[in-house]
């Protein structure tokens, strides 16, 4: 109601929730009245929570917050009471706010509890029936690989190397077949070396998934459903194609971590490719120092490289290259650092002078993840699609990069997911 009320420039503040890192909530306030642009809300990525302000020829003092459930603060009789609640009621059934908030129904949280309920059974039977095109399943977090062992399910000593949407049904179906609470009870932890748990989540917070229902598309993205515009995904799905998808001739993946991964890579790369994993440039706009990327090639590409993951380790990763790179055309002392470090790795460094982004390449390669960005995550495509226009706009030229998985690799974690560990007395 009250975003029908608020005076279109009259906010106050607003109160938002980011969908691509984790769930990140803030407040937006102003001293004074004002229009929506002064709260810069990123429709693409940002739910809009609560609002608070004045409405339009409301009474002197009259201030009115929230989204869902309608907050009043406002001078008057109870002989005007009802009169000014039938005017509450009428701004419920209004579309005003569409005008005000253009853009604000394209994601918009799913809160009625029976359609959860319909949305989290179609899901089950898509489990259930291996229709899992739609499903992913990845830790919801950003997590240190190098200290991750496995993944157990509930209680059980059976360690899973990886997270695979086969062994979740295989789960699911041990704790009661299609029962909705076998899915809502299910815990995964993800298990250091010592057998002691670095993480915890709910199942449904690791799970995404992409869910066709009564002529609607729904999201389920860290725990939570989403309603999804299809003018909004039409228009994301388009701008993938201005990522090109590269080939690079990187080795399959076959190691224990990203780590070693890159440094397998630097190796067969032949003086075709540098390793920068872990050697970070520092200087005063990143006093504590950042990566100008994992692996460069001669050619100019500055590689990023992660393993599959959710919606927040996706979009961490292609801010990552946005970053970088933004400081490489634009900081003269972060160039000159990564121009040492370049010539340290044994590679020439960069040219004196303005950089010329165009000559340069931004590339994210995926381990063992999508082979193409349409197939990323909603709100992970969001991200990377904006991280692609800020980057073309200043010249660079930017691509998508699928690195495989081994056979042996494949074959060598199921045989380890088969085979119960022993915990440690």
């Amino acid at each position: 109601v009250a975003k029908n009320l608020v005076g279109a420039q009259r906010i106050r503040s607003v109160d938002k929730f980011r969908l691509d890192r984790a769930g990140t909530a803030s407040r937006v306030q102003t001293a004074r009245e004002s229009p929506p642009s002064d709260f810069s809300i990123d429709y693409d990525q940002e739910l809009l929570r609560a609002i608070a302000g004045a409405p339009d020829g409301g009474r002197p003092g009259e201030v009115v917050s929230g989204v869902d459930v309608l907050r009043v603060s406002a001078r008057t009789s109870l002989s005007e009471l009802a009169q000014l609640l039938r005017g509450y009621a009428k701004a419920a059934r209004s579309r005003r706010y569409r005008t005000v908030f253009a853009g604000m129904d394209q994601i918009s949280p799913v809160r009625d509890a029976d359609r959860k309920t319909e949305l989290t059974d179609v899901l089950l039977d898509q489990l259930y029936s291996g229709e899992v095109e739609n499903l992913t399943i990845a830790p919801p977090d950003i997590v240190d690989w190098t200290e991750i062992r496995g993944f157990r399910f509930g209680a059980q000593s059976r360690e899973y190397p990886e997270l695979r949407i086969e062994t979740v049904i295989e789960q699911f179906a041990a704790r009661g077949g299609r029962a909705r609470g076998a899915l809502e009870r299910l815990r995964i932890s993800a298990i250091r070396p010592d057998d002691s748990t670095a993480h915890a989540w709910p199942a449904l917070r690791c799970l995404y998934a992409e869910v066709s229902h009564k002529g609607r598309l729904y999201i389920l993205n860290g725990g939570a459903w989403y309603s999804i515009a299809a003018s909004f995904i039409e228009e994301v799905n388009e701008s993938m194609g201005r990522v090109p998808v590269v080939a690079l001739g990187l080795p399959d993946y076959a190691h224990r971590h990203e780590g070693e991964y890159n440094e397998a890579a630097g190796r067969a790369g032949r003086g075709r490719l540098f390793l920068l994993d872990k050697k970070l440039v520092h200087c005063r706009a990143a006093q504590g120092g950042i990566e100008l990327c994992d692996l460069y090639s001669v050619d100019r590409d500055l590689i990023h490289v992660k393993r599959a993951g959710g919606s927040c380790v996706y979009s961490h990763w292609f801010n990552q290259g946005v970053v970088s790179a933004k400081l490489l055309k634009h900081d003269r002392e972060f160039r000159s650092r990564a121009s040492e470090l370049l010539v340290e790795s044994g590679c020439d460094g960069i040219p004196a002078g303005e950089l010329q982004a165009s000559e340069y390449r931004i590339v994210w390669a995926a381990i063992g993840g999508p082979k193409a960005p349409t197939r990323l995550p909603l709100f992970s495509r969001v991200t990377l699609r904006l991280a692609a226009q800020d980057l073309q706009a200043i010249g660079y030229g930017v691509a998508y990069a699928y690195i495989g998985v081994s056979e042996e690799h494949a074959r060598r974690v199921m045989v380890r997911a088969t085979s119960p560990r022993r915990r440690v007395a």
